[in-house]
């Protein structure tokens, strides 16, 4: 008799899940879908879930999502909402162990889904003023060109879609907001053409710029959007160590090595007492100088890695032998004035 009833009351609750799972923006027992399926991966991931990744959310996910929530700190009811969705594709989570663990996410929210992970990318493309609409929990053409724009905007791969790094970015403190390019004619840098960001400029391109400025160690002041005077000073110290023309302006040439592949970063400063000598083994961004300053001397024609390799070393004796220096491969004192100096004799 007993039996009978609980399997009365569970063939209810899946009823009731059925009806109002596919109306309301929570998973919850009787919902299917991708959505569903991912949450099913996350908690086979981490242990709570042994069943099979079949995109329904039946008993055994209503108790794995359970398991988990107790294991997390959250409301233990077994439905997945946006405060459990929120902790299931955190970066750190506690698995089914009691452990703590950091793991790759496979989240992908796309065009067509629906479900609390949906409504926690609108909310938040919100929060950024990238979307405008209705946080309705469905990934509609409204959301999926707000995600297309923040992709943009963040320097992803734009395809509208929420996978891995961009859910990362789009939840992480760093994200850049959507901010209108406020100054008449700001240049676009995809188009390719001929372009000047300069002093009093503001918009979302001067953000992007003093982001880059930041990461790599030079001080453009407070990251907002207006080309003040300390962006202008990081810019020109970012132009002197990577060999630009240090106007403060941001041109095509120096928005191509800020945005490049091997932009050097801001030195640390070298004691004037210390004796300066880079040679075979050395490694840092002093070498990385070196190979970018040979580079385009046309002595050295591989890979600025930062390793003062034997190719290194052969350009080096190469670029000695060339200016009138002592030929030893190794980088002083006379070699580096030399070499950093407008009077060096290329290859």
């Amino acid at each position: 008799m007993n039996r009978r009833l609980v399997a009365g009351l569970l063939c209810a609750l899946l009823l009731l899940g059925a009806v109002s799972g596919a109306l309301a923006e929570n998973l919850k027992i009787g919902a299917e879908g991708k959505q569903v399926r991912l949450a099913q991966a996350r908690l086979k991931q981490l242990g709570f879930y042994r069943g099979d990744v079949d995109s329904k959310f039946g008993y055994s996910t209503y108790l794995a999502v359970r398991a988990f929530q107790g294991m997390n700190g959250l409301k233990v009811d077994g439905v997945i909402g946006v405060m459990t969705t929120s902790r299931l594709f955190a970066n750190t989570v506690v698995n089914s162990k009691g452990v703590t663990v950091t793991s790759q996410l496979a989240i992908r929210v796309a065009y067509g889904d629906s479900g609390p992970a949906v409504k926690m990318v609108q909310d938040r493309l919100r929060a950024l003023k990238f979307y405008s609409g209705t946080a309705d929990s469905k990934f509609g053409y409204a959301t999926f060109l707000a995600v297309k724009e923040f992709q943009k905007w963040n320097r992803l791969t734009v395809d509208g879609i929420v996978g891995p790094t961009t859910w990362r970015a789009l939840f992480s403190s760093s994200a850049s907001p959507y901010e209108p390019d406020t100054t008449p004619n700001l240049p676009d840098p995809s188009a390719g053409t001929y372009f000047r960001i300069t002093y009093g400029m503001r918009g979302n391109l001067v953000r992007q710029i003093q982001t880059r400025l930041h990461q790599l160690k030079y001080s453009p002041g407070k990251i907002d959007g207006v080309y003040g005077y300390a962006t202008v000073r990081a810019v020109r110290e970012f132009q002197r160590v990577n060999f630009l023309k240090p106007d403060g302006v941001v041109g095509r040439n120096t928005w191509d090595t800020l945005f490049g592949p091997n932009p050097l970063p801001k030195p640390a400063t070298v004691t004037p007492a210390v004796e300066l000598r880079i040679a075979y083994g050395s490694s840092g961004i002093l070498v990385q100088q070196i190979q970018t300053r040979l580079g385009q001397l046309g002595y050295y024609t591989i890979d600025v890695d930062g390793k003062f390799g034997y190719a290194t070393f052969t350009a080096v004796k190469i670029f000695q032998k060339r200016n009138a220096l002592k030929v030893d491969g190794v980088v002083g004192q006379l070699t580096w004035d030399k070499l950093m100096s407008p009077t060096a004799v290329p290859k």
